[in-house]
């Protein structure tokens, strides 16, 4: 399982490349932010995932780590709304291409393992029947509740009429995602297999 590092990144306990953080010492770490989604290239070439690493060697020191930001397929939300936590964009590259980036400088990456987004597997599946033993945050609940309110202003809760029945729907930051239940097994078992992948491609550090 994953340990508690230092910051608000984790490391994988089970991967020597990754940062333990038992070994740490005190001293300061320079990581870089990107969104692979952000850059533009004009003319035909090399996939984003794989000019991003070119551009990275020239205007960053090689001792600065790298944020990307999320890279793989969505439903919205900048990325933050996953649909497939084990898949690249075909549009933005390869698990390859992020394997070349981590073995070039340290590595960070994004574990969104709070929501999924609507076109999730885990999302349409409860959308077609709600009723089944589900990993999605919801209960079935016809009342106007008062509830709290999101870190972006508008309501966790939304009432969604599913099947016939009105679900009280945990969506704590967008339409385009639903909360998960992080004490059900099945997402607790996607969580530790995604945590292996990206230690296996050299990950140094999990913003969680």
């Amino acid at each position: 399982m994953a340990q508690l590092g230092f910051c608000m990144y984790i490391a994988h306990s089970g991967c020597s490349r990754m940062l333990d953080p038992l070994m740490v010492e005190a001293r300061q770490v320079i990581i870089v932010g990107v969104y692979p989604t952000s850059f533009v290239f004009s003319g035909p070439g090399s996939p984003p995932l794989v000019r991003l690493a070119h551009l990275l060697d020239h205007i960053l020191p090689e001792n600065v780590g790298v944020h990307l930001l999320p890279f793989g397929p969505s439903s919205g939300d900048w990325g933050f709304a996953p649909d497939d936590w084990f898949a690249v964009r075909p549009d933005l590259g390869e698990w390859r291409d992020v394997t070349r980036l981590a073995h070039m400088r340290r590595l960070v990456v994004d574990g969104v393992y709070n929501h999924v987004g609507i076109g999730h597997a885990w999302a349409r599946r409860f959308f077609a029947d709600p009723s089944a033993n589900q990993p999605i945050h919801a209960y079935e609940d016809d009342r106007d509740l008062v509830c709290p309110r999101s870190p972006r202003g508008g309501p966790v809760l939304r009432k969604r009429k599913i099947v016939g029945k009105v679900w009280q729907v945990w969506q704590t930051f967008s339409d385009s995602a639903v909360d998960l239940r992080l004490d059900s097994p099945e997402v607790i078992a996607d969580i530790g297999r995604h945590l292996d992948l990206l230690a296996s491609v050299g990950g140094w550090g999990v913003r969680l």
